[in-house]
């Protein structure tokens, strides 16, 4: 999987099952984001794995949008501890459920966890 093209501008991964989890990524101010779509849970958090292993290994700062995540479980809150464990990674855009689950279970202490807009 190649997360930049030879340009650096970017590359969307999708999966090919409708409703299956998403990822763009873009490049922002020497930033790479990546824009999950969809839930994260047990049978597709390697997805999540590989998309950030791919982008850390970039170089680049790596944010996380996951305004299009209504859910995650447990497996994904490993995912995103052990990424953030080889590099700075940050969060973005986060729904309020996500947003919960990541204050309930401590993960916000780890990463950086960017306010909601206000409305």
């Amino acid at each position: 999987m190649s997360i930049l093209d030879r340009q650096g501008t970017s590359t969307t991964t999708a999966a090919v099952r409708p409703g299956a989890l998403r990822c763009t990524c873009a490049v922002d101010r020497g930033r790479l984001e990546l824009r999950i779509r969809g839930e994260i849970d047990v049978a597709n958090v390697h997805l999540l794995d590989a998309w950030l292993g791919a982008a850390q290994a970039v170089g680049n700062p790596v944010v996380l949008d996951l305004g299009a995540v209504p859910f995650l479980d447990s497996s994904a809150l490993k995912a995103l501890l052990q990424a953030a464990g080889r590099s700075a990674v940050r969060i973005r855009s986060a729904t309020p459920a996500v947003r919960r689950v990541l204050r309930v279970s401590g993960v916000d202490q780890v990463i950086t966890v960017d306010p909601s807009p206000p409305g």
